[in-house]
C-alpha cells in the first residue's frame, strides 16, 4: 500500500480511478497498477516495475548527492585542520627565532657594558697611579 501510495506521488495517472465510487476512497488498486501481492514474492508489471526503478534511481541519487557532499565537508575539515596546525607550527618557530635574537641582543649588550666597564676601571687605576 505505501508503494502505491508513491507510485501516485510519482504517477497521478495511475490515481484516477474509473467509477466515481472509488474516488472518494483514495486508495489504489493495486491490479490496476499492476502489482500483484502473493505469499512469498511481488510480481509487478513493466510500467509499475518502470515506476519503481525510477523511484529507486531518484532515492540513489539524492543518497549519492548527500554521501558526496558529507565526504567533501569531512575533507575540506580535514584540510582546514592540517592548515590551522602547519601556521601554528610556523608561528611557533618564527617566535622562537624571534626570541633567540632578543636574547642574543640582550647579552651582546650585557657583554659589551661588562668589557667597558673592565676597561673603564682599568683606565681609572692608570689615571690615579
Amino acid at each position: 500500500d505505501a508503494i502505491a501510495k508513491k507510485m501516485v506521488d510519482i504517477d497521478p495517472t495511475l490515481a484516477a480511478p474509473i467509477d466515481p465510487k472509488s474516488r472518494s476512497d483514495s486508495k489504489v488498486d493495486l491490479m490496476e497498477v499492476g502489482i500483484q501481492v502473493g505469499k512469498t514474492k511481488v510480481f509487478l508489471r513493466r510500467r509499475a516495475f518502470d515506476i519503481l526503478e525510477n523511484m529507486r534511481k531518484a532515492y540513489i541519487a539524492t543518497a549519492t548527492v548527500k554521501i558526496q557532499a558529507l565526504a567533501r565537508g569531512f575533507i575540506q575539515q580535514r584540510t582546514f585542520t592540517e592548515h590551522c596546525e602547519s601556521s601554528l607550527q610556523l608561528q611557533c618557530w618564527v617566535r622562537v627565532i624571534i626570541a633567540e635574537r632578543k636574547v642574543q641582543t640582550v647579552r651582546e649588550l650585557v657583554n659589551a657594558r661588562k668589557i667597558q666597564n673592565a676597561y673603564r676601571r682599568c683606565a681609572g687605576r692608570r689615571y690615579y697611579l
